[in-house]
């Protein structure tokens, strides 16, 4: 009987009496496991009664005292040495509970923090005997608490058993390394579904939630998310790469479904030219599709596209260019136990032709008192397959699979070779009895070559397991998620791939150790690995949301939530064909409402492609989401430096509201004179009394350099006082030493400088990314015996570019400001100068670094700047640039005066071409362009007879700001005379066209 039958039936039994001999404690109560020590036992009962409350794996057991004498608390402290975990990276604890008799005795496993009493690693809650679990040990000394606790029992005793070794046959594997990765992504947009470009909808889908998402071959981007049955699923398409603007197509289903929503797109294009877009929507009793044959701009719909009722969750694979598969769980008869998938074809682009429906499984080919719960549909998307025929290709070109599990602890997934008409079903991974998979949803992937990829979640960590023989022999499981303090219970898994091993998965993840913790908060996480076929991969890991969305515990139950849907269950991520950059969107159905991502820089799942850096383009969190944006500050000047992060006073990062002195509100990064080579970090709080500081507490600024992710801080123990140290992260913080110098403000600021160094000695040009800052209190006695840092505020992150120290160099004092501020399209250069400087006329120059090269801004000659000219306009494009000011003196010769940075964006380009050196000009000068969309560029000039003497650019270019330089010498062809010439922009079908004028 399963268990959430018979537990009313033992309570009602057993009255919840207990029995007066029940054991105080285990004997022993306590033990040390080590390499050393590496089995400990301990005996406990008996017992009698029953305590089923909170009875989940993962969760924080259940209330010893609302039932008192139903726990055993055994005191384990696993002790290991330094270097253990890179002998043995996959050692495991594993921690048995058994009792003589099963049959009417049932105890379950947890893993406690000794001093807060929540959850710390995966228990096992199961129906088993023995319960068994296990987790992954790192260096260093850690304590819990082992609690075994009667489910029911009748004058029971148990034998604890806890190891040191090899892991099971059933427990998963690490990965290889863990870090935050270095991809950044776009300023997450709200998509609005009360403005249509059609007639408004009878319901606003402003709200609308758990999205799926789709790219077709020409980039567009898709996003269906759903409002409710009887309200219809919205649909959005944005062609914007920094994930800006969209149009809200309106909702395809005509308001007749509402349910779960989907969305895919065709991976060939139809006789029509387009990619076929295919939506479906879950109603009441059926599953409403649509089709897009025109690219997503108008759909038609099929209000019944199966024949039988439908009980649960909807998908769509997609195969050629008029295939579409639905997956669906009958609702007919044995509810939950059939699973069909249904074939249309729509290359009548009309309305489709269904097949009848296949069976994946029914209770004829599962065992119907298990329970299964179904993931999503995917296809070898590969040309190669006989549609006629119905035979997918040699290689697996047109394969259908599905993937499932069963009972919680087997991962399964189908295969059909014979376009969903038959199937046969391969395990992937069985976790044994206890394992818990079934945590929405188990997600499936295909790559370009026909690999396949599978993650799913215990409700703690997220696993990836692999097959290259399409799906019949797959690898060991590994952890995803990073944890480190910050994606510790992950859920709801999705994964994207592109070439083979590249891959991208997405999850909600918390710093709380269960999703059924009320003070959780959620963020997004999205994990790349470009070596996913190997047995321990590496996983890079980034935080997408950049504002707080959901906190709360989440029920996972679905319509048999009770509390509600408090997150809802679902979210996606797919890969641009067209680069390999990654798209997603997130959220909350009734609550926030539906949130897009668009990855703006970092590395592409497909290995021959590259993602054009956009992050100078885009609005990122790292300039603040602005459009148009100029640095923070200055890297010479205090106190907060360039500001790379701002976090509003009083934001509730993690609850409860931190105290001010805990509430950071800036971070900074400086790099000015008088520190050697050094960096400056500033961490701004709200209010700060260096003489009452809260003890206990550190705070931390945190980025990725050059060698991985480095940390400086400030600590101030209860004991010993303050300190500064600077260390590095594995899958946790590694102190490497003392900061250089540190000082903590009446103003807030607490500062922190660090040896260049000492951090992966960044050169000039470097770019630390994922620049954050955390304020968390030290559990245990600071610093010898921390045992937790528990989060009071968490900041989100930005990006600095370094300039060098040399660049705050001294300079000669000719001028009292040098500033360079944006001003309509281009950037407006200002300066004073002081009195009696004997500067005869002034330079501007631009550079693309820091270091240079520097081309003059002035076609004038400079000798004609005067003291009076102290503004100029310049259209430098788009980008971060450095300025630099010299003056002339009375010999002519050059003296350095000043230098600035400015960094522009737009969101939106017009086709532009303009010259940003000299023009007329000497010898040669540079160009930049824009292109509103990624398009085939030609960038050629012409002579006054209309012949082309140069072709300057011809390449695929993605949609932005480009530079190009045109010489009338060049190495490779005979030099071009002085005169006029016609330089002519071509992108796509469109062209523009400007003037140049070389001189001698």
């Amino acid at each position: 009987m399963p268990r959430r039958l018979r537990s009313i039936a033992v309570m009602a039994a057993l009255g919840l009496l207990l029995c007066e001999a029940a054991s105080a404690a285990p004997t022993p109560a306590s033990g040390t496991l080590s390499p050393v020590t590496p089995t400990l036992t301990y005996t406990d009962g008996p017992f009698t009664g029953a305590n089923p409350s909170n009875n989940v794996p993962g969760s924080n057991g259940p209330n010893c005292s609302l039932v008192p004498g139903t726990c055993s608390d055994y005191l384990l402290t696993v002790s290991i040495p330094a270097g253990y975990s890179v002998l043995h990276p996959n050692d495991v604890v594993t921690i048995k509970a058994e009792w003589p008799t099963a049959t009417g005795n049932d105890f379950d496993v947890y893993i406690l923090d000794p001093v807060t009493g929540a959850a710390v690693q995966q228990g096992s809650a199961s129906s088993a005997d023995p319960e068994i679990a296990s987790f992954h040990v790192s260096d260093g000394t850690v304590t819990y608490d082992v609690r075994v606790a009667v489910f029911q029992a009748a004058n029971e005793s148990i034998t604890g058993t806890i190891t040191l070794g090899p892991p099971s046959a059933g427990t998963p594997g690490l990965g290889h390394s863990y870090s935050i990765g270095t991809d950044l992504w776009s300023c997450n947009m709200h998509l609005n579904g009360t403005n249509p470009t059609g007639p408004p909808p009878t319901f606003d889908h402003s709200a609308d939630g758990e999205p799926l998402t789709a790219f077709d071959k020409n980039g567009r981007f898709y996003v269906s998310a759903l409002d409710g049955v009887g309200a219809g699923c919205g649909v959005w398409y944005s062609d914007d790469a920094c994930g800006q603007a969209y149009t809200f197509v309106g909702t395809p289903d005509a308001g007749i479904g509402g349910g779960d929503a989907e969305i895919r797109t065709a991976p060939e294009k139809n006789v029509l030219g387009n990619y076929n877009v295919y939506t479906s929507s879950l109603s009441l009793a059926n599953i409403t599709t649509a089709v897009s044959f025109d690219g997503g701009n108008t759909f038609t719909t099929t209000p019944i596209s199966s024949y039988t009722p439908v009980l649960d969750r909807n998908w769509n694979a997609t195969y050629g260019p008029s295939i579409c598969y639905l997956s669906f769980v009958n609702g007919a008869t044995q509810p939950g136990n059939v699973m069909e998938v249904v074939r249309m074809d729509y290359s009548g682009l009309g309305a489709p032709v269904i097949s009848p429906p296949s069976i994946v499984w029914d209770p004829q080919r599962v065992d119907p008192n298990l329970s299964h719960q179904k993931g999503n549909i995917v296809t070898d998307r590969r040309p190669g397959a006989n549609t006629l025929l119905l035979a997918a290709g040699p290689n697996g070109e047109g394969n259908v699979y599905q993937c499932w599990n069963e009972s919680g602890q087997r991962v399964f997934v189908s295969v059909s070779t014979d376009f969903g008409t038959t199937w046969n079903h391969k395990l992937v991974w069985d976790g044994g009895v206890g394992a818990s998979y079934d945590h929405i949803f188990t997600w499936l992937a295909v790559d370009d070559q026909g690999n396949l990829y599978i993650v799913f979640s215990d409700d703690r960590n997220v696993y990836l397991s692999t097959s290259t023989d399409h799906a019949n022999t797959w690898s060991r499981p590994v952890r995803v998620n990073r944890g480190g303090g910050e994606s510790n219970a992950c859920i709801f898994p999705q994964i994207a791939a592109g070439s083979p091993g590249r891959v991208v998965m997405c999850f909600y993840g918390t710093s709380a150790t269960s999703p059924a913790d009320p003070s959780a908060v959620w963020a997004v996480y999205a994990s790349r690995s470009e070596n996913a076929l190997a047995a321990a991969p590496d996983f890079e890991e980034v935080k997408v949301n950049d504002r707080p969305f959901h906190s709360g515990a989440v029920c996972e139950s679905g319509l048999n939530c009770t509390s509600g849907r408090e997150l809802s269950d679902n979210f996606d991520l797919d890969i641009n064909p067209v680069d390999g950059s990654a798209g997603l969107a997130y959220g909350v159905f009734g609550g926030s409402g539906t949130y897009i991502a668009r990855q703006v820089n970092g590395i592409s799942a497909y290995a021959t492609k590259a993602v054009a850096d956009r992050s100078a383009s885009c609005p990122t969190p790292a300039n603040a989401c602005s459009t148009l944006v100029v640095d923070n500050g200055n890297p010479c000047v205090g106190p907060d430096y360039v500001t790379v992060v701002t976090d509003p006073n009083g934001t509730a990062d993690v609850p409860p509201v931190p105290q001010a002195s805990e509430d950071i509100i800036a971070v900074g990064v400086g790099e000015p004179v008088g520190v050697g080579n050094s960096l400056v970090f500033s961490i701004h709080v709200s209010n700060l009394d260096p003489a009452n500081l809260p003890p206990n507490v550190f705070w931390r600024a945190i980025w990725m350099g050059p060698g991985g992710q480095r940390y400086v801080d400030v600590t101030n123990c209860a004991t010993g006082g303050l300190s500064a140290n600077y260390g590095h992260f594995t899958t946790g913080s590694v102190r490497d030493g003392a900061a250089d110098a540190f000082s903590v403000g009446s103003d807030g600021r607490i500062k922190i400088t660090i040896a260049k160094s000492k951090v992966d000695n960044p050169a000039a040009g470097t770019i630390l990314t994922a620049i954050n800052a955390d304020c968390r209190t030290i559990a245990g006695t600071c610093p010898v015996t921390a045992g937790a840092f528990a989060p009071n505020d968490v900041t989100s992150s930005g990006q600095y570019k370094l300039v060098g120290n040399a660049f705050c160099g001294p300079v000669a004092t000719l001028i009292s400001r040098f500033e360079a501020t944006p001003a309509g399209a281009g950037v407006r250069l200002s300066w004073s100068a002081l009195p009696g400087s004997g500067i005869q006329a002034w330079n501007l120059s631009r550079g693309l670094t820091p270091g240079g090269p520097f081309e003059l801004v002035h076609t004038t000659p400079a000798q004609t700047l005067s003291d009076d000219a102290l503004v100029w306009q310049d259209a430098p494009g788009l980008g971060t640039f450095y300025y630099r000011l010299t003056g002339l003196g009375a010999t002519g010769a050059e003296i350095a005066s000043a230098s600035s940075t400015v960094q522009t964006a737009h969101v939106s380009l017009e086709l532009s071409l303009r010259t940003t050196g000299g023009n007329p000009f000497h010898g040669s000068t540079s160009l930049s362009y824009s292109i509103p969309n990624p398009s085939q560029v030609r960038v050629e000039v012409y002579n006054v007879a209309g012949q082309r003497v140069r072709t300057l650019v011809d390449r695929q270019d993605a949609a932005g700001m480009h530079a190009v330089s045109f010489s009338l010498r060049d190495g490779q062809q005979a030099a071009l005379p002085v005169g006029v010439y016609l330089v002519r922009l071509t992108a796509g079908s469109r062209s523009t066209s400007t003037r140049v004028i070389a001189l001698r």
